[in-house]
């Protein structure tokens, strides 16, 4: 009966999101970086249907690039900024050339039910592992928490970018707990496939099976266990997340393994851009100190900061009597 009713509850949830959702996603504005990835899209999706016999499709691709190139002149040039994934784009390019949505404000609001519905997906996995440590109230708490802090809650709407990879990012760690509670190939190819789409989103992803792979080395030195499992598990997660990445990442496919320090270098090509921050500009490699608190600070509602401040001050507390 418990469980009947944490389950209607956690539907309810759910459903009031979807509701709310549906009935504003139209009042959001079109993202900084939506017109570049929309290009993106149709230039990738263009590049893959050259392979393939569908002349009116890709007649109907063609003609929507060269019009994003005609209508939107000063985007960057995608044959150097390559290094965008593609998860993203080359799904909604084809739907709209699919459906041949003529609309600009249908196109973009396609994109933006698109990324909702990520997001909500997303948002599920997040409750999931929360589950794994605690009770239904503290997750639920947590799940509201993560969908409707206002700042994500408005960004899942539009934002393309940041949302898709929290997403991945979060469904990658579910199945990372997954692992960790059952280690078999289901779950580590499944934590690969996401961590390599995360990876391609933004490029912090690759950090997922570095941690994976360092957390099963501090278990193999802390428990002795057989050196030959541990390999295994290396050459595994190294395999399945490449092949996954190789898969659907074009700008790997240009990695020369000799010279990676070079094919990581565009990454950081926009850290020259200047930020004003309180009346002054500063250089995104110079930031000062007070960058970050400060936008978290003023960005956060003031009820989530009280939660974090006792949070942090009872891991602190935690974690001085353990060490004592």
């Amino acid at each position: 009966m418990i469980k009947d009713k944490k389950l209607y509850i956690l539907i309810l949830f759910f459903f009031i999101y979807i509701f709310f959702g549906l009935f504003i996603y139209k009042d959001f504005g079109i993202g900084i970086e939506e017109h570049f990835q929309r290009q993106n899209g149709f230039y990738w999706l263009d590049h893959f249907l050259s392979f393939l016999d569908h002349s009116a499709l890709k007649e109907t691709v063609n003609l929507k690039y060269k019009e994003i190139l005609l209508t939107n002149p000063n985007l960057p040039n995608i044959v150097f900024y390559n290094y965008y994934g593609i998860i993203f784009d080359v799904p909604v390019a084809f739907i709209e050339s699919m459906f041949n949505l003529k609309n600009s404000k249908s196109y973009f609001e396609i994109r933006h039910i698109l990324i909702f519905f990520i997001f909500l997906i997303s948002s599920f996995f997040f409750y999931k592992i929360l589950l794994k440590r605690f009770n239904f109230p503290i997750a639920f708490l947590g799940l509201c928490i993560y969908s409707l802090t206002p700042r994500i809650f408005g960004d899942s709407f539009y934002n393309n970018k940041d949302i898709l990879f929290l997403s991945l990012l979060t469904i990658a760690i579910s199945f990372l707990f997954n692992f960790f509670d059952k280690e078999n190939n289901k779950n580590l190819i499944l934590f690969c496939l996401f961590s390599a789409l995360a990876t391609s989103t933004r490029i912090m992803g690759i950090y997922l099976p570095i941690l994976l792979i360092l957390f099963i080395y501090l278990e193999f030195l802390t428990n002795k266990k057989n050196l030959i499992n541990f390999f295994g598990l290396f050459f595994k997660i190294i395999f399945f997340y490449i092949l996954f990445l190789y898969l659907h990442y074009p700008y790997i496919w240009q990695l020369n393994i000799f010279e990676i320090s070079d094919w990581f270098s565009k990454f950081f090509l926009s850290m020259n851009l200047k930020l004003l921050f309180n009346g002054h500009y500063y250089n995104m490699n110079y930031l000062p100190r007070s960058y970050l608190p400060t936008w978290i600070f003023i960005s956060t509602p003031f009820i989530l900061l009280i939660f974090f401040t006792f949070c942090l001050l009872t891991l602190v507390r935690y974690c001085s009597f353990a060490f004592h």
